[in-house]
C-alpha cells in the first residue's frame, strides 16, 4: 500500500512537472510572439518611412532635372545673346570705319562705348 501511494505521488509529481513545463513553454511562446509583433510593427514603420523618403527623393530628383534643363536653356540663351551683341558691335564698328554711321556721330556715347568695349568671344 505504501508502495502504491509512493507511485501515485511520483506520478502526480510528474504530471505537475509536465504541466509546469507546458505552462512555462506557453509563457515563453507568448513572450516570443509579443516580441515578434513588436519587431513587425517597427519594421513596418521603417518600411513606410523608407517609402516616403524614396518618394521625396524622386520628387527632388525631378525638380533638379527640371532646374538643370532650365539652366542649360538659359545658358544657351546667354551664349546667343553674346553672339548677337558681338555681331551688333562688329556691325557698328564696320559702319564707323566705312564712314556710314547711320546717324551716329563720333561724339555719340554709342560710338565711344563700341570703341572702349572689346569684342567678347562667345563661349
Amino acid at each position: 500500500m505504501l508502495q502504491k501511494q509512493s507511485e501515485d505521488i511520483a506520478t502526480e509529481k510528474r504530471k505537475t512537472m509536465e504541466s509546469l513545463k507546458e505552462e512555462l513553454g506557453l509563457k515563453v511562446l507568448k513572450e516570443e510572439e509579443k516580441e515578434l509583433d513588436r519587431l513587425q510593427t517597427t519594421t513596418s514603420g521603417l518600411l513606410n518611412e523608407m517609402n516616403i523618403l524614396k518618394s521625396e527623393a524622386t520628387i527632388k530628383k525631378s525638380e533638379l532635372d527640371l532646374a538643370t534643363k532650365d539652366l542649360n536653356r538659359r545658358e544657351e540663351e546667354l551664349v546667343q545673346m553674346k553672339v548677337d551683341l558681338d555681331n551688333l558691335k562688329k556691325n557698328i564698328q564696320l559702319r564707323v570705319r566705312n564712314g556710314s554711321q547711320g546717324g551716329l556721330s563720333h561724339g555719340s556715347p554709342w560710338i565711344r562705348m563700341v570703341r572702349l568695349v572689346p569684342l567678347v568671344e562667345a563661349s
